[in-house]
């Protein structure tokens, strides 16, 4: 898995300046942009979600607490066990 900071190297910019190419790219100077781009995709790099997540504090998800009688029905949800499903 690649980091951000592999990319930031490769770019030669720094790591605050590859987060800021993903989440604002109109923030940064069009040839600053390029580099990072052109490094992000020689390296195939991926955003890792869950640490997105824990550095946010936000998941986006939803809980759904049902009881047994109930029949819950949710097209992408994951059974978790206890009556809880992972959406």
């Amino acid at each position: 898995m690649v980091s951000l900071k592999q990319v930031a190297a490769l770019a030669g910019v720094s790591s605050s300046t590859v987060s800021r190419a993903i989440i604002a790219p109109e923030r940064l100077h069009p040839k600053t942009l390029k580099k990072v781009q052109e490094a992000i995709a020689s390296l195939d790099y991926v955003p890792f979600a869950p640490a997105r997540v824990l550095r946010s504090g936000r998941s986006r998800t939803i809980g759904i607490v049902s009881d047994f009688n109930e029949r819950v029905v949710c097209a992408s949800c994951r059974y978790l066990g206890a009556g809880i499903f992972a959406v």
